[in-house]
Formats: structure tokens, sequence, C-alpha cells
């Protein structure tokens, strides 16, 4: 999958990133299920040489106001910029406010107006040298003032790269979801899996009956300090693992769920994420074996 131009719709890229990570986690190839003409159906196929095949449904698990949030970005979708490079740029949601359309337009026109100039700024300063991030989710002391201006304007991380790029060799600003912060205890991914797995038991039940030899639920969290008052949990970067046999999610017709969160850093996702089966319980899956949200 090559680099997508703008945010498109972004359940679309939670389903295909996640198929991608199945493909190499599995070793298996995706086959779309869920495509236009096609009613109430899971998400995707996985299936392998032999011709065995696994039923997988995709969820996110995002606040009214984070949608609201990125439904503006995504009608926005990218931003051109008259530079020799483009830019990749992770937008934090302005809290709860996000669902409040004149603080969310508001957000947008600063963005809009003041990061082309802010870019340039930092490309002269030597704070960011090409396919290496910029990090300013944070206040830190003694930091650059471009970095604190850039976090006020809902800015998270910001990287240079020859990858943005469009069809005529424009290059322009990839705006993505930040992901950063603590940890989540046990009973956090646990309670994000059972949750997940309640909202879709009717679609895990509907695949089962299409004969799958198993199926799985794949969880998008939406990770970072902004979804903290939400769910600790959430507030995430790195899962701590759950302790076998302790906390288990509720599988129900499932046989196995994924949980991955919904931030990135160098286009590979920013965390560890887990799956949990009966047969195997809790494993982890380094975030450095998943594949890029990029081919490049």
């Amino acid at each position: 999958m090559a680099c997508v131009p703008g945010l498109e719709i972004l359940r679309d890229l939670q389903e295909r990133h996640a198929a991608r990570i199945l493909s190499v986690l599995l070793g298996m190839e995706a086959i779309p299920r869920d495509v236009p003409g096609v009613d109430d159906v899971h998400d995707f196929d996985m299936v392998a040489a032999d011709g065995t095949r696994f039923a997988v449904e995709v969820v996110s698990d995002t606040s009214e106001a984070d949608r609201f949030f990125w439904d503006q970005i995504d009608r926005m979708q990218r931003m051109p910029l008259d530079k020799e490079q483009g830019w990749h740029a992770e937008l934090g949601t302005p809290g709860e406010h996000a669902k409040d359309l004149e603080v969310v337009q508001a957000a947008l026109q600063g963005i809009k107006a003041e990061l082309p100039s802010l870019l340039d700024q930092l490309d002269a300063s030597g704070l960011c040298d090409a396919g290496k991030s910029v990090f300013v989710g944070y206040p830190r002391r003694g930091e650059h003032p471009l970095c604190t201006r850039l976090r006020e304007l809902s800015v998270r991380t910001v990287r240079k790269s020859d990858h943005y790029v469009d069809d005529d060799g424009r290059p322009y600003v990839l705006f993505g979801r930040a992901g950063y912060g603590g940890s989540t205890g046990p009973s956090d991914l646990t309670d994000a899996a059972n949750d997940a797995l309640g909202k879709k038991r009717r679609r895990i039940g509907k695949a089962r009956q299409d004969g799958p030899v198993e199926v799985h639920l794949f969880v998008w969290l939406p990770i970072g300090q902004e979804h903290a008052d939400r769910n600790p949990g959430l507030a995430a970067s790195e899962f701590v693992g759950p302790d076998n046999g302790v906390h288990a999610p509720e599988l129900g017709d499932a046989d196995k769920v994924w949980i991955a969160g919904w931030g990135f850093i160098e286009d590979r996702i920013a965390s560890d994420m887990w799956s949990y089966s009966t047969a195997e319980g809790w494993a982890r899956h380094a975030a450095a074996d998943t594949p890029p949200l990029c081919d490049g």
C-alpha cells in the first residue's frame, strides 16, 4: 500500500492497515469482504496458501469529540506546500472541546495559516533532520519556542520526508493521529477487548456462520494524553501485558482478539500490540515486527 494522500476515510485506513499487520504476523493474504455492493459482512478474510481462512472484523474505539475533529481534518485532507520536501505532522485533538465546531475551525485555520512558516523555521533551525521526528507533545525545560507554538496548534510530532509528494512531485503535509504517553494496566486491555467484542457480537456471529476456521476481531485504540480523561488506559504508547488467566476477555464466538494503538512513529505503530485467544492466552507483538503504514 502506498502512502495515503491525506487522511482519506479514517476507517478505511484502519481496516487496510489492520490487514497489512495481520498479513505479516500470520503469513496470510488479506481478501476484502466488506466492499461496495456487499452488505453486512465482516471486513476481510485472511487466507493461507493451503486455503485456510480466518474471518476478521475491525473496530475502532473513539470518542464523539475525537471523531468530529478527525472528520474535519479529513475534509481538509493533505495541505500542499511550496517547499522542496514534504512533511508528516501528527496531531492531537483539542480534548473534549474537539466537538465544538468553532474550536475545531479555529484550530484548523491556525494550522493552515502558521504551519508552513513554522516548518520553514524548524527546517532552518537544524532541529529536524530528514527522516527523524521532532516530538513536541509535552513541554520540556529549555525547549525551542517553535516547539511550544507547534504544540499550541495541536501538533505533536513532525517529520520531514521525501515520501510526501503528489503525482506531480509537489510536496504536501500528511496529517496523522498522534500516539504517546504512559502505559496501560492489564484490566484496561481486557475492558477494551470486552467492549469491542460486545459492540461487534452480531457481526462476529454472522462471520462465524460464513464457515471460516477462525474469527478474529482487530481493535484499534486511540492513544494519547487527550484520551486520558475517558480511560487512563488510552493514554498510552506502551501496553503493559495482562496476566494470563486473570484478565481474560469474553471471546464469545470469536477465536482471537487483537489490540493495537492508533498512533504512529516513523510510519509504524507507536506501541507494541497484544492478542488474546483461549489457546494461547495473551501474547505480545513488537511494533518493530509490524509493517510500515507506507511502502515509501
